[in-house]
């Protein structure tokens, strides 16, 4: 369909396509050899109807522009793929895989049984319920619990050392409570020991921590997964 014509059919998730020539018939358009030159696609396709009037889009983004579509897609040439990233930069790339793998990983957290169980310890993370208490709320056997987590590559302590660690940093940053209180209220005996559950969960103290705003708030654990007897 042209840029003028076509129906309004239900707007779908857009899509993003690589074709080639194998793909659709069209010759390759080979890339540019100025890796700063923007990646245009070849053509868009947008599930709303065609506006009234010339067609003014192409024009103004330089590709062919279909209305009336399935799906809203952009199709770019599959051969950008062998063109290294017209922006690419080494030190941002180090910098912002760690950060993505973050995000990734607390997004798994909170979805899921990772997620449930942790709802559950959030509840009360002053008397945090056990393994076989958090099944029972879960009305699963505790094996199954468990298989589930290990599923989406995490435990039931490393579910409860995130939300200690993640709330232990909030009360740190938006609180003027004392590390004891905030041991007591995250089910730790004594100052001592969450303190020595923070440096392993941060490679830093609870007085660091909070000395350092500039940093991220919400602390990545690190080491191994067992938890240091509250």
């Amino acid at each position: 369909m042209d840029d003028r014509a076509g129906a309004p059919p239900p707007a779908r998730p857009a899509a993003l396509c690589l074709r080639g020539r194998a793909a659709d018939g069209h010759p390759s358009v080979a890339p540019p050899r100025h890796h700063r030159r923007a990646i245009h696609p070849r053509d868009i396709g947008l599930a709303c109807p065609a506006p009234a009037g010339p067609p003014t889009l192409s024009t103004a983004v330089g590709c062919l522009v279909r209305y009336g579509q399935p799906t809203n897609t952009l199709a770019y040439d599959a051969s950008w793929l062998d063109v290294p990233p017209p922006l690419g930069n080494r030190q941002t790339y180090a910098t912002l895989i760690p950060l993505c793998d973050d995000l990734l990983a607390d997004l798994m957290q909170r979805q899921g049984i990772a997620g449930k169980v942790r709802s559950i310890l959030l509840q009360d993370l002053s008397n945090p319920p056990g393994l076989e208490a958090t099944a029972g709320a879960l009305k699963m056997p505790a094996r199954s619990m468990r298989r589930q987590l290990g599923l989406q590559g995490t435990t039931f302590q490393k579910v409860l050392d995130e939300a200690r660690s993640q709330i232990a940093a909030k009360y740190l940053r938006t609180t003027a409570m004392t590390v004891e209180d905030i041991a007591a209220a995250l089910g730790f005996s004594d100052a001592a020991n969450f303190r020595q559950a923070f440096r392993r969960w941060t490679s830093r103290s609870p007085r660091d921590f909070r000395a350092t705003p500039d940093m991220a708030a919400v602390p990545h654990l690190q080491g191994a997964a067992g938890q240091i007897q509250p």
